[in-house]
């Protein structure tokens, strides 16, 4: 009987703790994504209650933008509220050579101011 007594007695606790973590005041909290910026992101739920956490990312996956001459770049996706970060993959391209990124770059600078005066 004790034992009965000791395991329904551990049962009542644990349910009373649960309903007192997760429905305080007979609310459910019912959390949406309010603030996302380069290093967390920041759920919000109606009542007012806040929780903060930082981004965890998918492994990098190429995103096949490579050029002849040009580098490509990669990009690794946030599991809890989809932030992207993409970076570039150095190296990446066939003839690469880091003089065909500096002449392609500076070409497109050029080119912007031209079409800029015209």
């Amino acid at each position: 009987m004790k034992k009965f007594l000791s395991v329904f007695l551990s049962v009542v606790f644990a349910f009373m703790l649960c309903q007192t973590v997760f429905a305080q005041d007979g609310h459910v909290h019912s959390f949406i994504c309010v603030k996302v910026d380069e290093i967390s992101h920041t759920y919000s739920c109606e009542c007012g209650k806040e929780f903060t956490e930082e981004h965890t990312f998918t492994d990098w996956q190429s995103n096949n933008d490579n050029g002849l001459f040009t580098s490509g770049t990669q990009t690794a996706i946030c599991t809890g509220c989809g932030f992207e970060k993409t970076e570039k993959v150095i190296g990446s391209s066939v003839f690469f050579h880091p003089f065909f990124e500096l002449y392609y770059v500076l070409k497109d600078f050029v080119m912007s101011i031209i079409n800029r005066l015209i």
